[in-house]
């Protein structure tokens, strides 16, 4: 009788020690899930929808000063400002299919996690591992965190730089168009017609 009662006991120790343990694999999964959740609502409040259309006017600009501007010197300032606008096209070019990871990556994590919670409750799979996969997940969290920063980061200076420089850039870049379609003009004006 009293062996019986010590397994007893020692079953429901080890039982009660197993469901600490899954209070704290699932806390750990809810921090989890609330960090992707606050990941996903900022790079969507944060889109990057009309980047591709402010990376095209910005092509445009630079297209027209490479085809158009011809100086004598090289004017430093301007020259800052087009190579500014360029970094910014560059960045703009991306930043869509970045927000379109992140996102996917949100989606897949909160999937991944819900398995891992799903085994956790039901005690499915390598038990001994749950541990090493609440880590794994964590991690996999951490990237998609530094992930989401760096597109915050490189989607407010992309964008504050388009808006300092495009108005300037391009009525210069259009004066230049103008011009030359009126040197054009006089060209064509002066060849006589030889028909």
């Amino acid at each position: 009788m009293k062996t019986i009662f010590f397994f007893l006991f020692g079953l429901l120790i080890f039982g009660a020690c197993t469901n600490v343990n899954r209070a704290e694999r699932i806390q750990k999964l809810d921090q989890i899930t609330t960090s992707v959740d606050s990941l996903e609502k900022v790079i969507s409040s944060n889109p990057s929808d009309s980047s591709f259309e402010m990376s095209e006017r910005a092509r445009d600009i630079e297209l027209r000063f490479k085809q158009f501007y011809f100086a004598d010197s090289v004017d430093r300032v301007l020259a800052n400002k087009i190579n500014d606008m360029k970094q910014a096209r560059k960045t703009l070019g991306h930043l869509h299919n970045d927000c379109l990871n992140l996102l996917k990556g949100c989606t897949e994590m909160k999937e991944s996690v819900r398995l891992l919670r799903y085994d956790i409750e039901n005690a499915d799979g390598d038990r001994k591992k749950y541990d090493e996969y609440i880590i794994h997940e964590q991690s996999k969290m951490n990237m998609l965190t530094r992930m989401g920063s760096n597109y915050i980061t490189e989607r407010e200076k992309a964008y504050t730089t388009y808006d300092l420089l495009f108005d300037e850039l391009n009525t210069f870049s259009m004066d230049l168009l103008e011009t030359y379609e009126k040197k054009k003009k006089r060209a064509n004006k002066l060849i006589p017609n030889t028909k």
